[in-house]
């Protein structure tokens, strides 16, 4: 059975001090926006000068009330003794998220000093919204009974709203807190409930229709549906962006793909341009090297015909045509007759060395 963290202590702590944290708790119920208020400004009245009466009340901002460990202890062994004070514990922290930021701290470590008389220790230090989660779970999980009873309730609803104002849990992780502590195990359903037949989704009216309302209730679930509509509507939104991005992506994505599919048919048609290139120019080099060769080699022939005709029978021409002008007297048949035939064989000579047509 598990242990309740509740003192269920009938007798009442005596009194120590006049703390108004204290007060809070022990007296007369108030709201607690109006404490909080209270705990803020003070009201002070301002005398007419001319009458000496009371003329208007005013309300000016007071130094902050910081409970020591003293009144905490205090406030811990106050806060146990009845069930319904750790709901007002949790309605001062809901109230507190308007107030100055030192009155937001003082109330957060009330509660976290409350808590942990209550039985619920965090660590390691500093606190993560993963060892909260973890914390929170484990304590659940060690409680059988479901749904909780009504202290227990309460004492979560502490936790969910200081992990919110410490922002240690998200609206996921404090809607699933709650559905653990208020939903039937198995068990307790079976032994409580008739086997019911299935049903539709539970929508937010039916929520709603079941529940017995006030105007306080009423008013929180309008309030929540205005949000969860807002929100809806804001997810909607960006679904919808979404899948618009995702069609113009997609959109952007083919024509990326034609792009790419022209590019790559375009570089194969330069590769294969290439390859046929450098086999033209494979081709080109080795007749390059044929026709430098070639001439080479007809140049090397033109040189020794032309030098074999001009160092033999040119040259014995010549020289016989020299030695008849030079005898006495001379022999001007020989010359002549030298002479032409010298002048036939250089014409011979030149038509060889004209190209062929």
């Amino acid at each position: 059975m598990e242990t309740d963290p509740l003192n269920t202590a009938t007798s009442q702590p005596p009194p120590t001090t006049d703390s108004p944290w204290i007060t809070y708790l022990t007296g007369k119920p108030v709201s607690a926006e109006s404490f909080l208020s209270d705990m803020a400004f003070e009201t002070i009245t301002v005398q007419d000068p001319k009458t000496g009466k009371p003329k208007k009340e005013k309300k000016r901002r007071r130094a902050p009330i910081i409970p020591d460990q003293t009144i905490r202890t205090r406030f811990n062994e106050v806060l146990a003794t009845k069930r319904d004070r750790v709901e007002r514990l949790t309605q001062l922290v809901q109230a507190s998220a308007t107030s100055s930021e030192s009155i937001r701290h003082t109330v957060l470590e009330l509660a976290d000093s409350a808590i942990a008389h209550l039985g619920i220790h965090f660590a390691p230090e500093p606190l993560d919204a993963t060892t909260f989660r973890q914390t929170v779970e484990s304590w659940l999980s060690a409680i059988s009974e479901r749904p909780l009873k009504a202290d227990t309730v309460s004492l979560l609803l502490l936790l969910i709203h200081v992990g919110w104002r410490r922002s240690l849990l998200d609206q996921a992780t404090a809607f699933s807190l709650i559905t653990s502590a208020t939903t039937p195990t198995k068990k307790n359903a079976s032994q409580t409930q008739p086997a019911q037949p299935t049903r539709p989704t539970t929508t937010l009216l039916d929520v709603l229709l079941t529940t017995k309302l006030t105007r306080q209730t009423l008013a929180t679930f309008g309030s929540y549906f205005r949000e969860t509509s807002a929100a809806a509507q804001a997810q909607q939104k960006k679904i919808q962006s979404q899948s618009d991005k995702i069609v113009r992506l997609m959109a952007d994505r083919a024509s990326l793909e034609s792009t790419v599919a022209e590019l790559q048919a375009a570089r194969n048609s330069l590769v294969e341009q290439q390859r046929l290139a450098e086999s033209r120019i494979a081709e080109l080099e080795v007749e390059v090297i044929a026709v430098r060769d070639g001439y080479k080699h007809r140049i090397y022939e033109m040189r020794e015909r032309t030098r074999g005709v001009l160092q033999g029978q040119i040259t014995r021409w010549l020289q016989t045509a020299l030695d008849a002008a030079q005898s006495t007297p001379a022999r001007i048949a020989v010359i002549q007759e030298r002479l032409e035939d010298s002048l036939k064989l250089i014409e011979k000579e030149i038509s060889w060395l004209r190209p062929s047509d």
